[in-house]
């Protein structure tokens, strides 16, 4: 082995302190990226692959009742694939919603469904059931499933546990993001059971064959059923496509944020421990260009080192993504029903951020000590000449004279190498923001669902019927008792603009605030005179305002025409196009005004009102939003698992960071706290001096880091910020406290092990040991 390897393979035992805490910062940075990177891929690839293989639809018809003519009219279209009528009902198993769903077993067409264990039913009395419900109830393949409709009571036997492409977000109301598996399930079931109750088959499920216009398709099935047709869904707007979409382009967002952080951290942490390493170096550096090596040869040394060094940190990152991928799926699994997500493949996502890290290193090594190994023999063998001190701003001011002299020298020597006070500063800001922006982030989910169903949503359940005259009381009504309610006809309704279409739910209403308490971006109730409010993100996705108009149109024909848009709204969640019946009937042309929506208040037990409620023969559906809210909380614990790790890398980035800053510091200025030690000062007068030190940079990095992690926090949530939620960032005065407790542990770690070290420092060896 050459001299200069053996004297580089010394001097990197020498800091291995340094680069134990850079390696952790690269192996980090590459484990979440592996980790996230592979599991958003992993999901898209197997989401698609379950949505094609079992026929997610590409439109859901909605209307009264549809016949076997109707089925045939629209499989007759050219470009239609396949047709399937199916019912959908509501039935109780005790405390607990079956959603039935019909198909034909012997030739299921669209939405088939995945059978994760067990088989198909081979007759109408057998059926299907999800397998999270059948997990948290102990339900087992064999057991009979009895369920109550208000029309009917029957049974049947679980062939199987299964999901479907509709049901990857099994949801039970409209306003509800992820039902409750101990108290939601969905039982598949063969058509002929439906029929045999005199149910309805009131959906048309239509797949279509590839490269067709589907927008084309869209208004010729429309057309052809006519009068039938109440509501229309497109594939972009069914709930679990719409949902898997976003979300998988929000964790392919996630994947990058933090790894680049801690990219950059890397580099200026490899960047001040070799300059340091040079400049340490600089006598043997003349003595190997006098022995004749060049400077590439004494260069690549050190180039050497940081490229083991990433290449260290990326094998242990794979490693941990290892640990945290399966850990991350089993999280998605327990929300979601997608038979397809594991984790694999992730070698394939290790080679770009490897061949990064490695290219960082690298560069920032060539950074550091490009200008040292340039100099000649004969220069480099005496030391660079000491740069001049200068007084700091502080000096120049009446404190500096009432400071001890450790205040003093604790804020000069902060200063005074300005490649480790910028690491140490950029370490500290770096665990405030990401920690703000980890905390940050769950503080506006918390927000957004927190204002519209505690604020937006003053109604406490909402009532599916079926279209009944505006003038005429609700059949259930003495039935239950309520406090008070409002009559609605909610619709699914196409906006068009010059520049844009959008398709929102459209809500008339006597008096759209009644229930619904809209407001504008000031807070100011919205104004309904003469025309429609609709969400201000939608008007500027539209490329409208107030005073412009807005062509609405709905299927059938029901509503359609051309509004002058009276308000904007200031929605983030439910976003609801809303006027009144007045406005509608002068401008949309709704004729003989219907409502299939009641929107009431209760004081009494919420719970028992909705039981009684679903037995009723005039309701169609009915959802609480106690229980809506629920929902959004449960999704909001499944976000604080995740918030939690990303505070927890936050903390490991600022340890890894200040550890190794901190390691290079003690190393490089072992000469001068010896020398204190000689003079009479004790250990304990150095180490509150470098806590002084620690503590003015925290000082300086609390600001920055604090605006720095709000504005993160404002560019991410945009960034989530989709047609279904709009998040707002908010960080709450408890999420900014509990960053800057981890940053005060955090130095109070590295304190701790600056105290270990300098207690192990060698007098005599301390005396030989001058760097600066």
């Amino acid at each position: 082995m050459k001299a200069p390897t053996k004297n580089m393979l010394r001097q990197s035992a020498r800091q291995a302190r340094s680069l134990l805490g850079l390696i952790i910062i690269i192996a980090v940075g590459i484990g979440f990226y592996v980790t996230i990177k592979t599991s958003s891929v992993n999901y898209e690839n197997s989401s698609n692959k379950f949505f094609h293989q079992y026929a997610l639809p590409d439109l859901l018809v909605a209307g009264g009742e549809f016949d076997a003519e109707d089925e045939k009219k629209v499989a007759e279209i050219p470009g239609v694939e396949a047709v399937q009528r199916r019912a959908v009902v509501d039935t109780q198993r005790g405390d607990h919603t079956l959603r039935l769903m019909s198909y034909d077993t012997s030739s299921p067409r669209a939405n088939k469904p995945y059978i994760y264990s067990g088989k198909s039913p081979r007759s109408p009395d057998e059926c299907l059931i999800t397998e999270k419900y059948a997990e948290a109830n102990k339900v087992r393949v064999g057991d009979r499933i009895e369920f109550s409709h208000k029309r009917f009571e029957d049974s049947c036997v679980v062939a199987g546990f299964a999901t479907t492409p509709e049901d990857l977000y099994l949801k039970q109301s409209a306003t509800q993001p992820i039902a409750d598996p101990k108290d939601f399930g969905m039982l598949y079931v063969d058509t002929e059971f439906m029929t045999r109750h005199e149910l309805p088959l009131s959906e048309i499920a239509v797949r279509y064959r590839e490269g067709v216009d589907t927008e084309d398709l869209d208004d010729r099935i429309a057309e052809t059923l006519g009068d039938k047709v109440r509501d229309v869904t497109r594939r972009p707007d069914i709930y679990s496509y719409n949902a898997f979409k976003s979300d998988v382009e929000h964790f392919g967002l996630m994947a990058y944020v933090f790894p680049l952080v801690f990219l950059i951290i890397a580099a200026v942490v490899i960047f001040v421990g070799q300059r340091r390493n040079v400049l340490r170096d600089r006598r043997q550096i003349g003595v190997l260009k006098a022995m004749g090596y060049g400077s590439w040869e004494v260069m690549r040394l050190y180039i050497f080192a940081a490229v083991v060094t990433a290449l260290v940190g990326s094998i242990l990152g794979f490693g941990f993504a290892q640990l945290a991928g399966p850990w991350v799926i089993g999280n998605f699994d327990s929300v979601l029903s997608a038979p397809f997500l594991d984790f694999d493949g992730s070698i394939d996502n290790l080679v770009v951020p490897s061949a990064l890290a490695i290219a960082v290193c690298v560069a920032s090594t060539l950074f550091a000590v490009g200008r040292i190994v340039m100099i000649r023999p004969a220069e480099a063998m005496h030391a660079e000449a000491p740069q001049e001190g200068k007084n700091i701003l502080l000096q120049r001011t009446p404190l500096w004279r009432r400071m001890s002299f450790n205040s003093r020298y604790a804020a000069k020597a902060t200063l005074r190498n300005k490649g480790r006070f910028i690491a140490m500063l950029c370490g500290m800001i770096a665990l405030l923001m990401l920690t703000v922006m980890s905390l940050g982030f769950r503080d506006s989910f918390r927000y957004v669902t927190s204002n519209y169903y505690d604020t937006v949503a003053r109604y406490d359940v909402s009532i599916n019927v079926p279209p009944t005259p505006r003038d005429q009381e609700p059949e259930f009504i003495d039935a239950v008792s309520l406090d008070a309610y409002e009559r609605a006809l909610v619709l699914s309704a196409t906006l068009d603009s010059n520049e844009h279409s959008e398709d929102l739910p459209l809500l008339i209403a006597d008096n759209p605030i009644e229930m619904h308490n809209l407001t504008t971006e000031v807070g100011e109730p919205v104004d309904f005179e003469g025309g429609v409010v609709i969400p201000k993100y939608y008007a500027e996705k539209l490329g409208v305002g107030i005073g412009d108009s807005v062509d609405i149109s709905t299927p059938s024909g029901l509503a359609s025409g051309s509004v002058e848009i009276s308000d904007l709204s200031n929605q983030n969640l439910g976003f609801t196009v809303a006027l009144t019946f007045d406005t509608a009937e002068k401008h949309l042309n709704l004729h003989d005004p219907v409502y299939n929506t009641v929107y009431a208040q209760a004081s009494t037990n919420v719970d028992a009102i909705v039981k009684k409620l679903e037995r009723e023969d005039d309701v169609l559906s009915v959802s609480s939003i106690t229980d809506d809210k629920t929902s959004y909380q449960k999704l909001t614990d499944t976000f604080g698992v995740y918030t939690t790790l990303l505070v927890v890398f936050s903390i490991v980035l600022g340890i890894a960071t200040l550890y190794s800053v901190s390691s290079i510091t003690l190393l490089a200025r072992q000469y001068e706290f010896i020398v204190l030690q000689v003079m009479g000062y004790s250990r304990n007068d150095i180490l509150r001096a470098y806590l002084k030190e620690m503590v003015l940079q925290f000082l300086l990095a609390l600001p920055i880091g604090l605006v720095g992690g709000y504005v993160l926090t404002t560019y991410l949530t945009s960034l989530f910020s989709n047609d279904s939620m709009l998040f707002q960032a908010q960080v709450t005065e408890i999420s900014y406290a509990v960053a800057i407790a981890a940053a005060i542990v955090v130095i109070g770690i590295v304190w701790l092990n600056a105290r270990t070290q300098l207690r192990k420092q060698d007098l005599v060896a301390g005396l030989k040991a001058r760097e600066e």
